[in-house]
């Protein structure tokens, strides 16, 4: 079964995560503070999530590290 062709005028985004192109009517997006990120589906959004989480943790760290 082939896919249905695009059209034209249809916006298209790249996944967060695995850069593929896909139609932005189509994407889950998460809004961050200064973008939107948009993600192809719920297995590359989970892996963004994660790596978001221990960013974090690891900027929380540091920094209670740098305040002793």
């Amino acid at each position: 079964m082939s896919k249905p062709a695009l059209n034209r005028d249809e916006q298209l985004v790249s996944c967060e995560i695995c850069l593929k192109s896909i139609p932005v009517a189509e994407a889950n997006s998460a809004e961050t503070e200064d973008y939107v990120a948009y993600f192809c589906g719920l297995e590359c959004y989970d892996l963004w999530k994660r790596q978001k989480t221990r960013e974090q943790t690891a900027d929380d760290n540091t920094q209670n590290t740098s305040k002793q």
